[in-house]
């Protein structure tokens, strides 16, 4: 009686266990029965991105794989193409812990018959060694352990964030590889444009003389000739150049300009154009602070000696005689002057 009685009550268990539908991570689920955990999240409106964080075992070792997608200025979805940082790497005992440490008093229940398509997330899946396939929806114990999950992920991924593939050691900002490779003529001009944008966490992170040197080198500079008139150019060109459109943000753009190109390195023979150019921007945007002294003037036209802009067609024109005056050393004080004066 007391063998069938056992019996009973051992089966009630499995029954009751195989009819439960929502489980606790910690109490139900134990460290070692989790094989994975996906953490996803994503927008497709205007300045789309995607974020995917994933936990796994392979091999008996506690792995972690991340990958984040932007799409800024832009809408979604973001496709591969628009990756901007990930990687995989083998967690130690520690870090995995820590993991399972914030997923504790989670609770794990059924797949919902719900679709993602047009939702941001977060969509949060845990695989455990009893899931049975179906009982593999997460949800954290409070948004305030969410969030300390983002957090911790965040941190982890940081490891792969190589600051040299974008700033260098001097805090100068690279350009992706692919503007100056063969490959970038077949690109479309959104394509381009998409590939010299730079993320806001980066132009925070740059100085003013680091901006005026992105300018500078900007791949898609030539864009200021498209048009003859250069105002029109200066309309659109912040939108286009996130180095420029971010020393307009700050205090005082015009003399940041100023300053940075005096301290520009030589580029050989781009070095002309180069400067011509700067010097244009800070003639013909309307949003500069035109309070230059006289012998800030003199730099400007100074600066700007190859000759690259006379030579345009536009430069033949009588309105854009000063343009000839400014890009000629020997004309420098007179051009200077003669802008100072108030023209054009």
């Amino acid at each position: 009686m007391k063998k069938k009685a056992i019996m009973i009550s051992v089966l009630s268990a499995v029954l009751l266990s195989a009819c439960k539908s929502r489980y606790i991570v910690g109490k139900d689920i134990r460290i070692d029965d989790l094989t994975e955990f996906y953490y996803t999240y994503s927008n497709i409106n205007y300045n789309a991105f995607y974020q995917r964080y994933h936990f796994y075992v392979e091999d008996g070792k506690h792995m972690f794989f991340h990958e984040t997608r932007e799409r800024e200025n832009d809408y979604g979805p973001a496709t591969e193409k628009d990756t901007t940082l990930t990687g995989t790497f083998e967690l130690t005992d520690e870090e995995w812990t820590a993991f399972f440490d914030l997923l504790k008093d989670g609770t794990v229940r059924n797949r919902s018959e719900h679709t993602e398509s047009g939702d941001s997330g977060p969509w949060m899946y845990l695989y455990w060694k009893k899931d049975r396939s179906k009982i593999q929806e997460f949800e954290f114990a409070s948004y305030q352990i969410q969030q300390s999950f983002k957090s911790y992920c965040e941190d982890l991924a940081q490891r792969d964030y190589v600051p040299s593939e974008e700033i260098d050691a001097g805090g100068w900002y690279i350009y992706p590889a692919v503007t100056a490779s063969e490959e970038w003529d077949s690109y479309s001009e959104e394509e381009k444009l998409r590939a010299c944008r730079i993320k806001q966490d980066v132009l925070d992170a740059l100085s003013d003389d680091a901006l005026v040197r992105a300018v500078a080198e900007y791949p898609m500079l030539e864009e200021l000739y498209e048009y003859d008139d250069p105002k029109y150019v200066m309309e659109f060109f912040p939108d286009d150049c996130s180095a420029y459109n971010e020393i307009l943000k700050r205090d005082d753009p015009a003399h940041i300009m100023l300053n940075g190109i005096g301290k520009l390195p030589s580029y050989g023979e781009k070095d002309g154009f180069i400067r011509d150019s700067l010097g244009l921007i800070i003639l013909f945007d309307k949003r500069m602070d035109r309070s230059f002294t006289r012998e800030e003037l003199t730099g400007i036209a100074d600066m700007t000696s190859s000759g690259m802009i006379a030579d345009t067609e536009e430069a033949s024109d009588l309105e854009y005689d000063f343009i000839r005056e400014v890009t000629f050393k020997d004309k420098t004080t007179a051009a200077a002057v003669w802008f100072a004066d108030g023209r054009p």
